[in-house]
């Protein structure tokens, strides 16, 4: 039987058994069969421990050049892929049994020192014996206390080894196919985990290649997925890929193998690049350093979205597992695209509302138009010179849009009075932020938004309200729209007042910095503030 190796990052012997139930085992079989017994995994650089060595075999090896024959025979069994008989170079017989799981060479157990002649290994003692300086009378007292192994002992232990190769085997298999389906498991539990915690399609996908990676026990991985127009797909997230390989982020439906996977709707593989001609660009994949990929598409009720394609460094023949494997990613990455896509939708459908309604409350004040989205604009502002993520910098353009959105539970009395409020008014003016809340939670906005609005009148002294927070216990976002909040309503009419200078608005955001505000914060949108008009000086 002539063994293909199917993948070349197929497990090792010693990924599959551990080193203690390999040594467990030979030295079983070495008891067994009253000889040493060693278990070779081919793939592995470090040498499992020998099991028990026969006395004549010892003397060998415990000289230099003996030890090195020993190795040097070994070495050049690693190869042997089918059931063998060898003579090792003292003249004893060694057995040679393969362990093939899932056609893949892992293993091979070596029956070593079985003497079947004395004739013969007596004859070569006298050149053992002065090649590695052993005395002829130590080798031949230890020769005659061995027993001779007959053709008829020889077959019964192979047929031994076949039965203990054929469950080790098995074992093998299991535990693999066990290991892939729990990477599989993993690795879907990631992508879920992420997509719970997270509707970002970025970091959603880039859970997914790194599963697929992980799965397909390669290092490279890449998702593509159409434009707008469904013409062109775009490198849209991959890991282990160059910068270099990485510019040309646009390809074709139906060209190159991912252009036809989408177009074809089917996963294709090339085995080796090298001699298949489908790869549009066979030199950049070798300076990539690709020497196979298989591509699978993504596709939602028969609509393709993209592809998925890992990328080997070796040439490899890609099985029917494998393919499933990357398909059934494929399918949980196709069903998180079409989910943060209609989440998206309906979320941006919301906030068209809900700005709507906004627009309408301000609509109620003539002097307050416009005032939700200078304050969201000032207020990213802010974020972005903290160099906060665009995540949160959405969240607080979002919070800044919706903060005032409960004055649409406060009287046009109250909104529009030209002089100070009573005790009464000013308490019913209060409970807006929790009546914005009340409107904005159950369109599943995030917590930080939701804090944000509710807190975005807390001062840092801890006078302000609704519940009087001090300091750092204020939320970060809600800190910053309270400065762009104030900053914007000093420097607009008011029905109370007319608007500051912007030069006064910046003192009062000075003199109430440690109080009412952040005073880090409040430096940084003033420094914000003179950056924008120094630029207008300029032009």
């Amino acid at each position: 039987m002539v063994t293909k190796t199917k993948n070349e990052t197929y497990p090792k012997l010693t990924d599959l058994i551990n080193r203690s139930t390999i040594k467990d085992i030979q030295n079983s079989l070495g008891q067994t069969f009253e000889t040493d017994v060693e278990i070779i995994d081919p793939k592995d650089s470090l040498p499992l421990q020998p099991g028990q060595v026969n006395k004549f075999c010892r003397l060998i090896k415990n000289t230099p050049e003996g030890a090195k024959r020993c190795d040097e025979f070994l070495a050049k069994v690693k190869g042997i892929n089918k059931p063998t008989n060898l003579i090792c170079p003292v003249g004893l017989s060694c057995l040679i049994t393969p362990i093939i799981t899932d056609e893949v060479l892992i293993g091979l157990i070596v029956v070593k020192g079985l003497l079947t002649s004395r004739a013969k290994v007596s004859a070569k003692i006298p050149k053992i014996s002065s090649e590695l300086g052993i005395e002829v009378s130590k080798l031949t007292s230890v020769l005659k206390g061995m027993n001779i192994i007959s053709k008829k002992d020889i077959v019964a232990r192979e047929t031994h080894l076949f039965s203990i190769v054929s469950l080790i085997s098995n074992l093998c298999y299991q535990k693999h196919q066990l290991d892939k389906k729990n990477i599989e498991i993993s690795g879907l539990f990631e992508i879920n985990k992420t997509i719970i915690a997270t509707m970002d399609l970025r970091k959603v996908l880039m859970s997914i290649v790194k599963a697929a990676a992980a799965g397909m026990g390669v290092k490279k991985c890449s998702i593509r997925l159409l434009d707008e127009k469904g013409k062109i797909l775009v490198m849209t997230t991959s890991i282990g890929l160059s910068k270099e390989y990485l510019k040309k982020t646009e390809i074709r439906v139906g060209k190159s193998i991912v252009g036809k996977v989408v177009k074809q709707k089917t996963p294709i593989f090339v085995s080796n690049i090298e001699e298949d001609n489908r790869l549009e660009d066979t030199v950049r994949a070798r300076k990539e350093n690709i020497a196979s990929l298989l591509s699978v598409p993504l596709i939602f009720q028969n609509r393709a979205l993209g592809a998925i394609t890992i990328y080997s460094t070796k040439p490899h023949k890609y099985t029917e597992d494998e393919i499933t494997l990357l398909c059934n990613l494929a399918n949980q990455a196709t069903i998180a695209i079409e989910n943060i896509r209609l989440f998206v939708l309906r979320r941006e459908g919301i906030i068209s509302i809900t700005q709507s309604l906004a627009e309408t409350i301000e609509a109620k004040d003539s002097y307050t138009r416009g005032h939700c989205e200078k304050v969201a604009h000032y207020a990213v502002l802010i974020a972005d010179r903290l160099g906060l993520s665009k995540t949160n910098q959405r969240h607080i353009y979002l919070a800044g849009l919706f903060h005032d959105i409960g004055k649409i539970g406060v009287s046009e009395n109250i909104l529009l009075k030209p002089g100070a409020l009573t005790l009464e008014e000013f308490n019913d003016m209060k409970k807006h932020p929790s009546i914005s809340v009340k409107i904005l939670s159950p369109i599943d906005f995030p917590k930080e938004i939701l804090s944000s609005v509710y807190q975005h009148h807390e001062r840092i002294d801890g006078k302000g309200y609704p519940y009087g927070i001090l300091g750092k216990d204020i939320t970060l976002e809600a800190r910053i729209i309270e400065i762009a909040d104030s900053y914007d309503a000093m420097t607009s009419d008011r029905p109370y007042r007319k608007a500051l200078s912007k030069s006064n608005a910046i003192m009062e955001l000075r003199r109430c910095a440690g109080m009412q505000f952040d005073p880090e914060l409040v430096d940084v949108f003033i420094k914000i503030l003179e950056e924008e008009e120094e630029e207008k000086s300029k032009n």
